[in-house]
């Protein structure tokens, strides 16, 4: 599973607008120009639960 998350994984620090998780529902759980997602708990676990089912359904990366 985290080899197809880690060309992704670069939103983490910052959260740049440009990254692939501002257009999913991973969007409401990231701040502009945070380094961290915001790690409310309601967040942490929508956020888990984005990222997991993003996975079953990944695009091709090259």
């Amino acid at each position: 599973m985290w080899g197809s998350v880690l060309p992704h994984s670069a939103v983490l620090a910052p959260a740049a607008e440009d990254r692939i998780w501002r257009t999913t529902d991973a969007n409401e759980d990231l701040e502009s120009n945070a380094s961290a997602p915001i790690m409310r708990r309601q967040n942490v676990v929508h956020l888990t639960t984005v990222i997991t089912d993003w996975h079953r359904r990944a695009p091709a990366t090259t």
